[in-house]
């Protein structure tokens, strides 16, 4: 912190450094919306976008780079390659679809670890998990694996279903409201995150002696439907369409910057060059804690597999070595040097 050369906030440019959140009916187009929006924002290179796709919604979306995911497991294996191999990429923008099947994926996760943790048969869900620590557990998850791919310089696009959900208001009145098909904690986690979270519904208008069904996007909330924005001037719907959502996007920023094209250019080149300075901060930081986990990971496989009298002799090593016992707070160097110490440990016997 440096209060002596604190600079004002300059709003984001680009579409990309907004993480969206889309919810709406079934089959209203929600994947679709990700699908055209990528074709429009990246002037139809596909390349640059990446669904991960827990529901296989994209079977009618031509050119599509989408990753199946069908469990907690996938997911780290796919945080662990956008993050090691973010330079080899082309992906700019990653989709999620959708938050409801990878908060079944996580929840699954956690519940078989407490279980083998436990060694509790009866633990099946999460709400077997004592104190609500496996709804904390799943949130901070899913969080982390968010922040994550946000943190590397990936935009995100998540999609959910909706759900009616009573809440009440501050003088007690209960009343309904769409909003996301997530457990509270999740939910408002998932919408803190979030600069968009907009709404896609069906509607039935007129049209002469007809009624036909049309699609609306909601940008703000009303008395009944949950939607936002970042930003003051957007309208409060608009018609069902990829390019309406873009020029009210590109609108929107251009008001904050007083109508000056130039500006807003200028400001999208820094602001992608500072983006790409963090996201590779952030990439050597997580590496590095990686590679620490690893090497405390390596270390207790290879201690497990000892006698209780060679466990023993290693704690006394590593006592005298490194002046703990302890291992997990040991830093690189020394994790290092205590693999090497289990190692001529095990040679010896």
């Amino acid at each position: 912190m440096d209060l002596l050369n604190l600079q004002p906030n300059k709003p984001k440019a680009n579409l990309s450094d907004y993480v969206i959140l889309c919810y709406g009916v079934g089959k209203s187009g929600k994947t679709t919306l990700f699908y055209e929006l990528a074709k429009e924002h990246f002037d139809g290179d596909l390349s640059k976008a990446l669904l991960i796709a827990t529901e296989k919604g994209y079977k009618a979306l031509p050119n599509i780079h989408a990753v199946d995911i069908t469990s907690w497991k996938d997911v780290e294996e796919l945080k662990r390659q956008l993050i090691e191999n973010k330079d080899e990429l082309s992906y700019e923008w990653i989709g999620i679809d959708t938050l409801d099947y990878l908060y079944e994926y996580c929840a699954d996760y956690v519940v078989k670890k407490e279980r083998l943790a436990k060694k509790d048969s009866k633990i099946q869900t999460i709400a077997d998990i004592a104190w609500g620590q496996g709804y904390a557990t799943v949130d901070t998850l899913m969080s982390k694996f968010l922040n994550s791919i946000i943190g590397a310089g990936y935009g995100i696009f998540m999609i959910t279903h909706d759900t009616t959900k009573q809440f009440t208001s501050r003088d007690g009145t209960q009343f309904d409201k769409t909003t996301l098909s997530l457990p509270t904690r999740v939910r408002n986690s998932i919408i803190n995150m979030c600069d968009f979270i907009i709404y896609i519904s069906i509607e039935k208008v007129k049209e002469g002696d007809e009624l036909k069904d049309n699609r609306v996007i909601y940008l703000r909330s009303d008395s009944d439907i949950e939607a936002g924005s970042r930003f003051q001037n957007v309208p409060d719907t608009i018609s069902y369409n990829a390019k309406a959502f873009l020029d009210v996007f590109s609108e929107a920023v251009l008001n904050v910057y007083d109508h000056d094209v130039q500006a807003v250019q200028k400001a999208k080149e820094e602001q992608a060059r500072e983006k790409e300075i963090e996201a590779k901060e952030f990439i050597e930081s997580e590496t590095k804690k990686n590679t620490t986990l690893n090497l405390v990971e390596e270390i207790g496989n290879k201690i497990k597999e000892m006698s209780s009298e060679v466990q023993t002799e290693v704690k006394k090593l590593f006592k005298e070595t490194f002046g703990s016992v302890n291992y997990k707070k040991y830093n690189d160097d020394e994790l290092e040097k205590a693999i090497e110490l289990v190692k001529s440990v095990n040679e010896r016997e």
